[in-house]
């Protein structure tokens, strides 16, 4: 397994989450504390947003975004 896979097995729990958020009528927003080391890569495969320190948050375009890649066919 490629390092790249391995990160994104470790931020699943991020993804349905993001579904629920939608689905209550918070326009799939989330916010949380990301590791240091795995910044860079949430933005990447998250599509997340650096606020400062280790918060990060997720809008409602990313959020779609990760919706139709993993629960859409």
């Amino acid at each position: 397994m490629a390092q790249g896979e391995a990160l994104g097995r470790l931020r699943q729990p991020v993804k349905k989450p993001g579904k629920v958020s939608m689905e209550k009528g918070y326009q799939g927003f989330l916010a949380f504390d990301a590791k240091t080391k795995l910044i860079k890569h949430d933005q990447k495969f998250l599509y997340a947003t650096h606020f400062r320190g280790p918060g990060m948050f997720i809008e409602t375009n990313a959020a779609l975004r990760l919706i139709s890649q993993y629960f859409e066919s």
